[in-house]
């Protein structure tokens, strides 16, 4: 297996049998690929550069993964529906291409300060791209270019771009180094339970079914936080989950390891899952079975997963024929949690719309509510924190293909600030101190073993 490689030596022949410049209406795009004949680790290599673009995604199954290094282009906006025609103008140009990024979970207000680099969405063409191809690798270089450059022009940019990435492996980790300054917990205690009473009040009065509201610890530490290091230790779950890694500047990082697919389309496909309805794992075989009993008896953890459920299936009515349940209230059972989890499958019906898809199952009950579009409003209003890009859509678009996870167990490190964020479905049963315990065991899992970075 090849450590960590450097990649102008990997492309040098091909730099210089470009030969010509594709006409795309002003848009210049070349792409070139390079098939390693062994396996790289993806993961690793990613996370080796000092570059400030920086990307991995993993699927649940642990088998796709790709990394991205740099960026050819970059397409962010604050309003959705004005970066879609602008995605779908680089789609069209090579059905080929990979879009990776992500959006807010709302759009409805001001960008918050931590989050205005990433803004309410984001999507990177990376200038390397990293991919298994069976026990092979398979390296992808993209240029893009809106100004009309000639054959000398490109490969000189390329190989200049090439090379300096290349000088900026890291020759070693930073040493981790966790010695937290300052905790601070949005909401307190006092105000959550002030916040669960006022959501419960509007389910006793019927104006909503279900909300799901969050609460987020800020860790300061008194060192800048290694960033490669929280990554790996996400990798180290032995579990069936997404790994996202998205670095935009060499402080700034949005990453998690999130259970539950937004959808995945492939082959005219469309996949999408309920998650919903927690309980912990046990100490010991038996115990572990007495909490996943415990979990798919409970009439509270039940509603708050057939209302999730009810939703995905009706949202994939309205897109597909031939709809199938492949899973019916199973238990996922991650490395620290269970939750009970339904998974439908479908044929799509008509022209693939990602921006009705996106719409239509984000923020889904799980991550929001019921009714959507109200909840959707109410959730802002509730609470005393923008959430960011916590607990909404990130992924990869290509032509025709997308797969996108739900960001949550997710963290923003932000300089010396890590933001670890946890949510809670709250329902008619709930119990204000019961989910504020459920998120703090949400946000403790995750910060385990920081102290041993």
């Amino acid at each position: 297996m090849i450590d960590v490689p450097k990649f102008y030596p990997i492309f040098k022949n091909e730099i210089e049998n470009i030969n010509e410049n594709p006409d795309f209406s002003g848009i210049c795009y070349i792409r070139l690929e390079k098939e390693i004949h062994e396996p790289l680790d993806i993961l690793r290599v990613t996370s080796s550069y000092d570059i400030p673009e920086l990307l991995f995604f993993k699927d649940k199954n642990s088998i796709n993964q790709f990394g991205g290094l740099d960026s050819s282009l970059v397409i962010k906006d604050k309003k959705p529906e004005q970066i879609f025609p602008k995605l779908n103008r680089i789609l069209d140009i090579d059905k080929r291409i990979r879009l990776f990024g992500g959006f807010s979970f709302s759009h409805d207000y001001t960008v918050p300060e931590e989050w205005k680099d990433f803004n309410n969405c984001r999507f990177t063409l990376p200038f390397i791209e990293i991919h298994k191809k069976g026990k092979n690798s398979l390296v992808i270089l993209n240029f893009y270019s809106e100004s009309n450059p000639t054959i000398k022009e490109i490969k000189s940019h390329i190989k200049k771009k090439l090379l300096s990435i290349d000088s900026r492996i890291l020759k070693s980790k930073p040493a981790g180094r966790f010695e937290s300054d300052e905790e601070i917990l949005i909401p307190e205690k006092e105000e959550w339970v002030r916040i669960i009473n006022n959501s419960l009040k509007l389910i006793k009065e019927k104006k909503i079914e279900k909300i799901v509201l969050s609460r987020k610890k800020i860790i300061r530490n008194k060192n800048f936080w290694n960033l490669y290091a929280i990554l790996n230790k996400l990798n180290n779950l032995r579990e069936e989950s997404f790994l996202f890694f998205y670095k935009i500047n060499s402080d700034l990082a949005f990453l998690g390891r999130s259970p539950e697919r937004l959808f995945k389309i492939k082959k005219n496909t469309l996949t999408a899952e309920a998650i919903a309805g927690t309980r912990p794992r046990g100490i010991d075989p038996r115990n572990d079975k007495m909490w996943e009993e415990q979990l798919i008896s409970s009439p509270k953890e039940l509603e708050e997963h057939r209302i999730v459920s009810r939703f995905i299936k009706e949202r994939m009515g309205n897109f597909c024929t031939d709809l199938k349940t492949i899973k019916n209230e199973s238990v996922l059972k991650l490395q620290n949690l269970q939750h009970i989890i339904t998974q439908y499958s479908g044929t799509i019906k008509n022209n693939l719309n990602f921006q009705d898809i996106i719409n239509s199952f984000h923020p889904s009950p799980a991550v929001g509510g019921h009714p959507q579009a109200t909840v959707h409003k109410v959730i802002p209003r509730l609470e005393p924190y923008h959430r960011g890009w916590y607990a909404a859509p990130i992924g990869w678009i290509r032509k025709g293909e997308g797969n996108f996870a739900v960001a949550i167990r997710s963290a923003l490190i932000n300089g010396k600030d890590l933001h670890i964020y946890a949510g809670a479905g709250i329902v008619l049963q709930s119990d204000p101190r019961a989910e504020w315990n459920e998120t703090d065991n949400k946000m403790d899992n995750f910060l385990n073993g920081l102290g041993e970075l």
